[in-house]
C-alpha cells in the first residue's frame, strides 16, 4: 500500500514537471480519476490550453484504460461506436470477435448496442474505471450525443467515466438552448489562458536541438537561459497580444528561433561564451533580419505554416546546404529540404502518404493495408500452376518499370487520408509533436524539436493507432495541414473536375530521395510500402 502511495505520488510528478503553470489542474484530475467510481468531468477553457495534451498525459502516464476520440462537425454514430469500442477492447487484451475486415474490433449500429457492447468491455465489476475522452465537443453541434452516452453507460452499470474537452463554459453546457435531455451533475475543470511568464515557462520545456555544433558536429540544445530569452524577446513579448495559445507561440518560435540560432549555426558566435555574451552578439543579425516586424504583419492566430515573406529567411537559416537557393519552395532541393526539415513529424507522414498514394497504383492499396497482418510476405502455401511464381515476378518487375516510366500521378484525399492511418500506425508514438514535446518527452528523444509544432493535427491521431478507424480523418487539422503542405509547394492540386460533388486531386512534389530521408527522419521503412518494388 505505501509503495502504491508513492508510486503514485511519483507519477504525478512527472505530469506535473511536463506542464509547468498546470499544477492544480493535474491533481485535480490525479484525484478524481484515482477512485474505483469516477465522476464525469467537463475539461473546458480557452484553445491552446493544454487540455487535450494534459488528459492524455494523465491518463497514459497513470496506466489508465482510455478511447480518445475527436468529434468532427458531421459524423455518423456508427463510427464513434467503433472507435470508442475498438480501443477499449484493445486495452482489455480480450479475443478479438470478428476475424478480417479493416474496421473496428466490435461493432455497434445502435445506442442499444453500444449499451450492450461497452457493458461486455468494460463491466461493472472491473476494478478500475475506464475512461471515454471526447475532444472538441460543440453543443450546438453534438447537443443529444452526451446525454444519449451517459445514458448508454448507465443503462447495464458500465464501469466507465466520460471527460468531455471544451471550449465552452459549463454554464452554458448545464443550461443553453438545445439541448435534447438534462445533463447529470459533472465535474468541471477549468484551465485559464496562460499568462507572459508561464508561456516563457512552459516553452522553455522544449529546448531545440539545432544549434550550433557540437565537438563532433552534431547540433547541441542551447542553454535553457538562451531559449527563454529569446522567447521572452521575440515571442512571447510581441506576440502575446494576438494569442496566448500555447499551440500558437510554439509555431512562431519554431519559425523565428532557426533566423536567431543562424551565426551559433555558422560558428559565428561560440556555443560555450556565456549567455549574456551571446545575446548581444545574436540580437544585432536578429534585429538586421526585421523577421518579428514582417512576421507580425501577417500574422493570424492559428497559423501553423510560416508565411511565404519569412522562407527565403528561416528556410536555408538550419542547414548550410540550403544558402545560394533565395527562392524558398521553388528554390529547388536545398530549399524544399530545408521546409520539409521545418515540418512536425505528423505533417511529414501525410507528406509520405502523398507520396506512396503518387507511385503506387490505386488497386495495389488493399495489399498495402494487409501488410505486416499476414504472418509472413508469402501468399499461403497451396497447389499452384507451374511456373506462376515466375510470372508474377515478372508481371512485378513490369510494373515497377512502367511506374517509374510514367512517373507520379494524381489521388483523391480519401486515399491520402486512408494511407496516412496505415503509415501513422506503423511508426513509433509520435509524442514529440503534442505541444512542445511536453507531452511523453521522457521517452521521446525526438531530433527536430524546432519543427512546426502542429498540436491540433497530433491530438488527433489517438483515434487511428493500430489500425483503429478514425471519425477524425477529415476534420478541420487534418485538412489545414493539407492546404498548408500545399502552401509550401509541397502537395499541388491537379487540374479540376466538372462535377463540383469529385473531391480534389492531389499531385506530390518530392522526389524519391527527398522521400527518403523524410522517412529516416520518422523511422519509416518507406520501401516497405512502394509496391511497385514488390
Amino acid at each position: 500500500m505505501v509503495g502504491s502511495a508513492i508510486s503514485s505520488l511519483e507519477s504525478l510528478r512527472s505530469v506535473t514537471s511536463r506542464w509547468p503553470g498546470r499544477e492544480s489542474q493535474i491533481t485535480a484530475l490525479h484525484s478524481w480519476l484515482s477512485g474505483r467510481v469516477s465522476s464525469h468531468i467537463i475539461v473546458h477553457g480557452p484553445p491552446g490550453t493544454g487540455k487535450t495534451g494534459i488528459v492524455r498525459d494523465c491518463l497514459q502516464t497513470w496506466e489508465r484504460c482510455f478511447a480518445y476520440l475527436t468529434l468532427p462537425q458531421e459524423y455518423k454514430l456508427r463510427q464513434v461506436f467503433n472507435s470508442l469500442l475498438s480501443q477499449l477492447w484493445e486495452f482489455t487484451g480480450l479475443k478479438r470477435k470478428r476475424e478480417g475486415g479493416f474496421g473496428a474490433t466490435a461493432g455497434a449500429d445502435s445506442w442499444n448496442d453500444f449499451a450492450e457492447q461497452i457493458a461486455v468491455v468494460c463491466p461493472p465489476s472491473a476494478e478500475r474505471c475506464s475512461v471515454l475522452v471526447l475532444d472538441n465537443m460543440e453543443w450546438h453541434a453534438h447537443k443529444n450525443l452526451l446525454p444519449q452516452l451517459l445514458a448508454a453507460i448507465k443503462w447495464h452499470g458500465a464501469s466507465v467515466m466520460v471527460v468531455t474537452i471544451t471550449t465552452t463554459a459549463p454554464q452554458d453546457v448545464r443550461f443553453g438552448q438545445g439541448i435534447g435531455q438534462g445533463l447529470p451533475l459533472m465535474r468541471c475543470l477549468y484551465f485559464p489562458a496562460y499568462d507572459r511568464e508561464q508561456l516563457c515557462t512552459a516553452l522553455t520545456v522544449n529546448l531545440p536541438t539545432s544549434c550550433g555544433a557540437g565537438g563532433a558536429g552534431k547540433s547541441t540544445a542551447p542553454s535553457p537561459d538562451l531559449y527563454g530569452n529569446f522567447l521572452n524577446a521575440y515571442v512571447v513579448s510581441p506576440f502575446s497580444p494576438l494569442t496566448r495559445s500555447a499551440a500558437d507561440l510554439a509555431a512562431v518560435a519554431s519559425w523565428l528561433w532557426p533566423i536567431y540560432s543562424q551565426p551559433l549555426n555558422d560558428g559565428k558566435v561560440r556555443h560555450d561564451a556565456p549567455v549574456e555574451i551571446q545575446v548581444r552578439q545574436l540580437d544585432v543579425p536578429m534585429k538586421q533580419h526585421d523577421a518579428v516586424r514582417k512576421l507580425l504583419e501577417v500574422y493570424r492566430p492559428g497559423m501553423r505554416s510560416p508565411p511565404p515573406g519569412l522562407l527565403p529567411a528561416s528556410a536555408s537559416a538550419p542547414f548550410a546546404s540550403g544558402v545560394g537557393s533565395p527562392g524558398g519552395a521553388d528554390g529547388g532541393a536545398a530549399g524544399s529540404g530545408a521546409l520539409v526539415q521545418n515540418l512536425s513529424k505528423a505533417a511529414k507522414l501525410l507528406l509520405l502518404a502523398a507520396f506512396v498514394a503518387s507511385r503506387n497504383k490505386p488497386t495495389l492499396d488493399k495489399e498495402l493495408f494487409e501488410f505486416r497482418k499476414r504472418p509472413t510476405a508469402r501468399r499461403r502455401a497451396g497447389a499452384g500452376r507451374a511456373g506462376e511464381a515466375a510470372q508474377e515476378g515478372d508481371r512485378q518487375a513490369e510494373a515497377a518499370k512502367e511506374a517509374r516510366l510514367k512517373g507520379p500521378h494524381a489521388f483523391p484525399l480519401n486515399r491520402l487520408i486512408s494511407i496516412f492511418h496505415r503509415l501513422w500506425a506503423s511508426v513509433p508514438p509520435l509524442e514529440d509533436d503534442l505541444y512542445g514535446n511536453l507531452y511523453g518527452s521522457d521517452g521521446s528523444g525526438g531530433g527536430d524539436g524546432a519543427g512546426v509544432l502542429d498540436v491540433d493535427l497530433a491530438t488527433g491521431f489517438a483515434g487511428g493507432r493500430a489500425g483503429r478507424e478514425a471519425v477524425w480523418s477529415q476534420s478541420t487539422a487534418v485538412l489545414s495541414t493539407v492546404t498548408g503542405l500545399q502552401g509550401m509547394g509541397l502537395l499541388a492540386k491537379s487540374g479540376g473536375s466538372d462535377d463540383p460533388l469529385d473531391q480534389p486531386r492531389y499531385t506530390c512534389s518530392i522526389d524519391e530521395p527527398s522521400a527518403l530521408r523524410i522517412a529516416g527522419d520518422v523511422n519509416l521503412q518507406l520501401q516497405n510500402y512502394l509496391m511497385y518494388d514488390k
